[in-house]
């Protein structure tokens, strides 16, 4: 019964988070396309097809929105959890609630 409520939580999961999978995807591709961008205007500035200050003016408007993704890429990233780890940890309690009740101080117990 243990691993069919594995199976269970864990389909249930993957149906409830799919959506941040699709924003982690979606933030992902944002990054390549403006380093792509960034790239193709470095290749354009060295062969001399636009000047300096244009590219710093297209390196600046896009460094701030580089750096607000990138930063909500490494937010998402410090979300994620170790799902095998926390359902294998809670089935376990749930199988062995005498032993918890036994050797839990007060606190942990009322929680």
């Amino acid at each position: 019964m243990a691993d069919l409520f594995k199976i269970m939580l864990r389909d249930a999961w993957h149906e409830q988070t799919s959506h941040l999978n699709d924003a982690f995807k979606e933030l992902k591709k944002q990054i390549k396309e403006i380093e792509k961008k960034l790239s193709y205007s470095r290749k354009l500035l060295s062969s001399k097809q636009i000047e300096p200050i244009d590219y710093r003016e297209i390196k600046s408007a896009y460094t701030g929105t580089l750096e607000n993704l990138q930063a909500k890429l490494s937010a998402s990233n410090a979300a994620e959890i170790n799902l095998e780890d926390f359902l294998n940890k809670g089935i376990n309690n749930m199988l062995k609630p005498d032993y918890l009740y036994e050797t839990l101080d007060t606190e942990k117990k009322g929680k």
